[in-house]
């Protein structure tokens, strides 16, 4: 037999997983996980790691923890103190999330519309229009 016509003949064999295929990676799957597991709210849950994730907040407490070091150089306890004060920032946004605080409700609210006019400003009008708009009794 010819050797070039055997290279053309040669089957393909898909195996289990051996072909193409595409993963779509929600990141939000580990948020709902997390906040299923023992979590009494976990509305209230992903709200929180809307404001810092859990790996933001490790890494502050990692900065924290390693300014605390006597070994460790002015420019890393600089960090330290950033970040504790971030901590201390985070913890005071996720107190007012669990009271309802209505400073921090205003606030997300405030934040929340200057994005949507950014995004689209014609949904933005509509809906400062129906917000606006006198309830009928």
């Amino acid at each position: 037999m010819i050797p070039w016509m055997w290279i053309s003949y040669a089957p393909t064999y898909r195996f289990p997983w051996g072909g193409d295929w595409a993963q779509q990676v929600d990141t939000n799957t580990v948020v709902d996980a997390l906040a299923r597991e023992g979590s009494s709210d976990p509305q209230l849950e992903r709200e929180a790691i809307g404001i810092a994730s859990y790996g933001r907040q490790l890494g502050w407490i990692t900065e924290v923890l390693l300014a605390q070091d006597t070994s460790a150089d002015r420019a890393t306890q600089v960090q330290g103190d950033q970040s504790l004060d971030n901590l201390r920032e985070t913890r005071a946004r996720i107190q007012a999330l669990k009271h309802d605080d209505p400073t921090a409700l205003a606030a997300a609210a405030a934040t929340a519309l200057a994005k949507l006019q950014q995004v689209d400003p014609s949904a933005h009008a509509k809906l400062l229009a129906r917000v606006s708009r006198p309830k009928k009794v």
